[in-house]
């Protein structure tokens, strides 16, 4: 008897969902009475109906979706992913990736109409599904996930729902850890960098409890990228603990605020042991201006050491750099003044002799250019863009040994592109700040020595 109520139900469920593709109207009033007596037959025996079930609400949900009731398709989804998850390894996984993929689509939709709580809640039912399963998962896939995850992060940020925010942090986790798998070395460092960041939008919203997280997964990992990439990315890392433990320490919690110092103490030693003189001065200063029990606990040991040693390697590094006796040479060329001062007073800061230009007349002497070891050319002049000038500099002139890389605001695959048909060494962006600059310029003088 309850076979043939099962086949019956099942018949009038499939039915339901043709007859109603027309209109989603149609569908919803054709298949609800079918499915609430489908859904008695699960409660008694979930692994004979869930399937059926469960494909068939997919379905509704997607002619829903079609005709554009959002809302009711979420709803049906959602049930849909439920009951998969509940049979979980008794249901398909073709039919898993269905319903993942099509709460994927409504969770975009609803980014774009910016109704966030509810992306918000097709894209964590869609991913609790996922993840439920130890199933190969494509690197785009993991990518696709993680970059919605982290729209949703910065829009409910953004929102002042920091609790919402928060929500988003276990399951971008554990994405991550499946891409860790996938991605090499040196792709990891935008991983780190994403991590870094969003624990930053955080403190910068006085969410720092709910920022220690990412950071603890970012000091985890740390260990696993290129060394290149390891300095720029300790420091960045460090100064950020730095923050957030002047923050716990302000707010009397006192054990978390020892541990971010004692971690961001430990990644200045560490920057000291590989002689990275730039960034370790850097994060010394920074350090110094923390209250003073932190303070203590962070360069109390070894202090005297750390600063003799700190002292020669930063003067080695730049020595290194530039040759005996002078430092690094760089000249800059914008038509924008304000670029100009930033650009120097950073430049100069960090240790290097800065010559500015801002017109092209102002670099004619071909015996000046040639005590350059560095060249900053602003793409968009009005006298003649940076590429060619740049073109100029490299096959008609002679003795001009400076690495030449662009200096722009424009998209990067542009400038990629420019500076490659320019027969240049790069580009750095503008977007990404003044202090980026200053640690790209280090990386690019620094790699000349080698």
């Amino acid at each position: 008897m309850a076979t043939q109520r099962h086949a019956e139900t099942s018949r009038q469920l499939r039915a339901g969902v043709v007859d109603g593709r027309g209109s989603a109207d149609g569908s919803r009033l054709a298949v609800q009475p079918a499915m609430a007596m489908l859904r008695e037959l699960v409660e008694r025996d979930p692994s004979l109906y869930g399937r059926d079930l469960t494909t068939a609400l997919s379905q509704w949900g997607g002619t829903l979706f079609r005709e554009g009731h959002s809302d009711e398709a979420l709803e049906v989804f959602v049930e849909a992913a439920r009951i998969a998850l509940q049979l979980n390894e008794e249901v398909p996984p073709q039919f898993h990736a269905d319903v993942v993929q099509r709460l994927i689509n409504v969770a975009r939709a609803f980014m774009a109409d910016r109704e966030y709580a509810h992306a918000w809640e097709a894209a964590r039912s869609a991913l609790e599904l996922e993840l439920s399963r130890e199933q190969p998962t494509w690197l785009e896939q993991l990518d696709e996930r993680l970059a919605l995850l982290r729209e949703l992060f910065a829009a409910f940020i953004a929102e002042k729902k920091f609790d919402q925010a928060a929500e988003t942090i276990p399951l971008s986790k554990q994405l991550r850890q499946r891409q860790a798998v996938l991605l090499a070395p040196n792709e990891l460092d935008t991983v780190l960098g994403d991590l870094i960041r969003d624990a930053r939008l955080l403190h910068s919203s006085l969410r720092d409890l709910e920022a220690w997280p990412l950071l603890q997964e970012a000091i985890a990992m740390r260990p696993m990228l290129r060394v290149p990439a390891l300095d720029r990315t300790t420091m960045s890392l460090a100064s950020q603990l730095i923050e957030s433990a002047i923050v716990f320490h302000c707010s009397n919690r006192r054990a978390m605020a020892m541990e971010a110092t004692e971690i961001a103490a430990a990644l200045y030693r560490e920057l000291m042991q590989r002689r990275s003189g730039y960034y370790a001065s850097q994060l010394r200063t920074m350090l110094e201006k923390m209250p003073a029990n932190l303070r203590q606990v962070a360069l109390g040991i070894g202090q005297e050491l750390f600063d003799e040693q700190l002292e020669q390697d930063t003067s080695e590094e730049r020595q290194a750099e530039a040759g005996p006796g002078r430092r690094p040479r760089i000249l800059v060329v914008d038509d924008s003044a304000l670029m100009l001062d930033l650009a120097k007073e950073a430049l100069e800061g960090a240790g290097y002799d800065v010559d500015i230009a801002q017109v092209l007349s102002q670099i004619a002497d071909e015996d000046k250019l040639r005590t350059f070891d560095l060249i900053l050319l602003d793409v968009m002049m009005p006298e003649l863009h940076g590429d060619d000038v740049a073109m100029i500099l490299r096959n008609e002139l002679t003795g001009i040994t400076a690495s030449i890389y662009l200096l722009s605001s424009l998209a990067k695959e542009e400038l990629a592109k420019r500076a490659r048909d320019a027969g240049i060494e790069g580009y750095i962006s503008k977007r990404d700040g003044i202090e980026a600059l200053v640690e790209r310029v280090h990386e690019i003088l620094s790699e000349r020595t080698r």
